[in-house]
């Protein structure tokens, strides 16, 4: 019988929606997660599964600074002392190991392979834009120099969220196409996907005409430029709604502009944040159109098993995944009003294209982009990058939703 490869993963933390995700990758390969236990990230929960429903061991180490990068103070020491195949440092966390190089070459010697996993360059639109910003400064040049060669010379491998972060890492710091993998990010959907099935029994009424966001309210999100769009145009749509579900910062801001417009409370609605998982199901089972309009992702795979039309900005590049233009979505240009209002429209003036839409995006997050090919792709990078076998190639952007079907 084969030996199940023995990995462990660092997380600075271990959000809810990962825990279904650790737990279904535990069934697959001996699996240790190490998160920070001094570490709280506003508006993101830390997890305590239970111990009889973990297939994975989880342990907590403190997170310390050495020279301005992040580390978790005894794992490595942790790592040489139990020998795991794969050391997957979450993206936070490999510059430490760039920078304290004798912790790298220890695992090294002791045949612990190194992976990363994460999104990156998202802010840029391709090589010639991370041109300008890597080149800008002899620092910034011999910065991501030394990154280049110290990924090349001890990395093997890289988990992606999406195609867009390994052709990133391909043009930024000639990382080799073998080395390169994605595994598309995904949640567990089984209780949105639950509350959307009332819909077509009638049990529950979707409004075409309900635009949800979900997410921290932090300005990177945009949703300022959500509720200025909708102020503008609710007018001509007067059964219209914008509900926002999420707390942070930028909540106040928010509801100033809202009630400055004259529809808080009646045509904006703020719920806060929403622990409740039957709830959340049932505000975007409820609403019609989602709109992501700053930087986001995993929102997208809940409103999609919801069967909503999306409308999104440009983000960390799941979204070339999730979405197909004009067939279950919008794609529009990072801080382009005048786009995002013309989407908005657009769906609000066509209740059938909504309704058209938020099936199709039904059928892609419960036929494609499941949690279960999330697993089956990350095991093949880590497989791929420790030799057992090839990994699976990637799926198309913006495929065919049918051809990419496992």
């Amino acid at each position: 019988m084969t030996r199940r490869l023995k990995v462990l993963i660092q997380q600075q933390v271990l959000p809810p929606y990962r825990v279904p995700f650790f737990r279904e990758l535990g069934r697959r390969v001996d699996l240790t997660v190490s998160i920070a236990d001094n570490v709280r990230i506003p508006g993101v929960g830390t997890a305590e599964p239970a111990p009889e429903e973990r297939t994975f061991t989880l342990l907590k180490f403190p997170e310390r600074m050495f020279l301005g990068r992040a580390y978790q103070e005894g794992a490595v020491q942790h790592a040489l002392a139990t020998r795991p195949d794969v050391l997957v440092a979450g993206g936070g966390y490999l510059p430490y190991l760039a920078w304290a190089r004798g912790g790298t070459r220890r695992l090294e010697r002791a045949g612990i392979g190194l992976m990363t996993w994460g999104c990156s360059g998202y802010e840029f639109d391709g090589p010639e834009d991370w041109r300008r910003f890597a080149h800008g400064t002899l620092r910034r040049r011999l910065h991501h120099a030394y990154l280049g060669h110290f990924y090349r010379g001890h990395v093997r491998g890289f988990i992606s969220y999406s195609a867009h972060t390994s052709e990133h890492l391909s043009y930024a710091y000639a990382i080799p196409g073998d080395r390169l993998f994605v595994a598309e990010n995904a949640v567990d959907t089984a209780a949105i996907e639950g509350v959307y099935a009332k819909v077509a029994t009638g049990a529950l009424r979707k409004a075409p005409d309900r635009i949800v966001f979900v997410g921290r309210l932090i300005p990177s999100k945009g949703v300022d430029a959500l509720v200025r769009v909708f102020a503008s145009i609710a007018a001509g749509f007067p059964t219209s709604q914008l509900v926002i579900a999420g707390d942070g910062p930028h909540r106040t801001e928010l509801e100033e502009i809202a009630a400055g417009s004259g529809l808080l409370g009646d045509r904006i609605r703020f719920c806060g944040h929403v622990g409740d998982k039957r709830q959340l199901a049932e505000i975007l089972a409820g609403g019609g159109i989602f709109v992501l309009p700053g930087y986001g992702g995993l929102a997208i795979n809940e409103a999609m098993a919801a069967g909503m039309a999306i409308v999104c900005s440009r983000g960390d590049g799941t979204e070339k995944h999730l979405v197909a233009p004009g067939e279950n979505g919008l794609l529009l240009p990072r801080n382009d009003v005048n786009a995002l209002r013309s989407a908005l429209v657009t769906l609000l003036q066509d209740p059938a294209l909504v309704q058209a839409m938020g099936q199709a995006s039904f059928h892609r997050i419960t036929r494609i982009f499941t949690l279960a090919h999330m697993v089956d792709r990350y095991v093949a990078a880590l497989d791929g990058a420790s030799g057992r076998q090839r990994a699976h190639p990637t799926l198309p952007l913006n495929g065919d939703a049918q051809a990419a079907e496992p």
